[in-house]
């Protein structure tokens, strides 16, 4: 399922108390992670069909990454954009899907809450 179409069945106040109680996110950040996860929601039809997003729980810590189904290559996804985001593909099974959307959105913003946040990350890691 693509991540815009699995945030269609989420509420983002539902997926907001999953941040909070997961991740040290404060009701200060509301807005700002909502206007993220509608970007996503909202984000055009791109051909991105190869990108599976996994999200692996370990003992202390959960990991988001991507794989390459063409390449069969893990992937590093923190300098996509949020309409790449919403174009990617995840698993879904039988896990809760608004943690998912929490830690895809955790993720997504590691790098700021704006497009031009993730451009800026880009050009300083290339420094």
């Amino acid at each position: 399922m693509q991540i815009k179409e699995l945030s269609k069945e989420c509420d983002f106040k539902g997926i907001f108390e999953v941040l909070k109680s997961q991740y040290k996110i404060y009701d200060e950040e509301y807005f700002k992670y909502e206007g993220v996860f509608n970007k996503i929601r909202e984000s055009a039809q791109l051909n991105i069909d190869t990108i599976l997003v996994t999200i692996k729980q370990y003992e202390d810590y959960i990991d988001v990454y991507g794989v390459d189904l063409e390449k069969n290559k893990p992937l590093t996804l923190e300098y996509s954009t949020f309409e790449e985001w919403g174009n990617f593909t995840v698993l879904i099974e039988n896990k809760n899907k608004f943690e998912i959307m929490a830690h895809i959105l955790q993720e997504a913003t590691y790098n700021g809450f704006t497009d031009e946040d993730i451009k800026s990350a880009i050009f300083n890691n290339l420094k």
